[in-house]
């Protein structure tokens, strides 16, 4: 999944489920949803080394020792969801390097005569992973779904802060609005 999704979708939940939870937590942390993806420059095969529980815990634990309880859970909230994004396929090595294989769910849902849900699980070895990694590619990060995620963030917060940013725009013509919220 996409960098920008792997942060968006769990800083949107921890804001909706806890709006009163201190900012910092959700935004000092966030950048963690990236630092498991460093695996790709690491090694060939990704999804391996940092996408593991082993390491989201061993992350989660320092910074426990470093900030508190609550940045604990937070890490390990970000970090689990992120592995859970990634269960697509070629999968996410949940106990690596105990357990040397990646697991993944694949779903297909299709019309014909009737509906078909496929619903499948499946794992690989880090030799098919590697294979599968050679022979495809690592996927691109950043695709249009991304872009139009954005597009819409922008419009939504145009409508949100609108006067705001006609009074930024235009002061003399909306200089009392600020007056007026009072």
């Amino acid at each position: 999944m996409e960098p920008f999704i792997h942060a968006i979708i769990p800083a949107l939940i921890l804001l909706g489920i806890f709006p009163k939870l201190d900012k910092k937590y959700i935004f000092f942390l966030l950048p963690l949803v990236w630092l498991l993806d460093l695996d790709l420059y690491i090694l060939e095969t990704h999804r391996f080394l940092f996408h593991n529980l082993i390491f989201v815990f061993l992350l989660a634990g320092i910074i426990y020792l470093i900030w508190d309880k609550k940045a604990f859970f937070i890490s390990l909230f970000y970090g689990i969801s992120h592995l859970i994004f990634d269960l697509g396929y070629p999968g996410v090595a949940f106990f690596y390097p105990l357990y040397q294989k990646s697991f993944f769910i694949t779903t297909k849902i299709q019309r014909t005569t009737e509906w078909i849900l496929d619903f499948s699980f499946g794992t690989l070895s880090t030799e098919e992973y590697a294979q599968f990694a050679m022979d495809e590619g690592i996927s691109t990060y950043f695709s249009e779904q991304v872009l139009l995620i954005f597009l819409l963030i922008g419009i939504i917060l145009i409508i949100k802060y609108r006067k705001i940013l006609l009074h930024k725009v235009f002061p003399k013509k909306f200089k009392n609005i600020h007056s007026s919220k009072k």
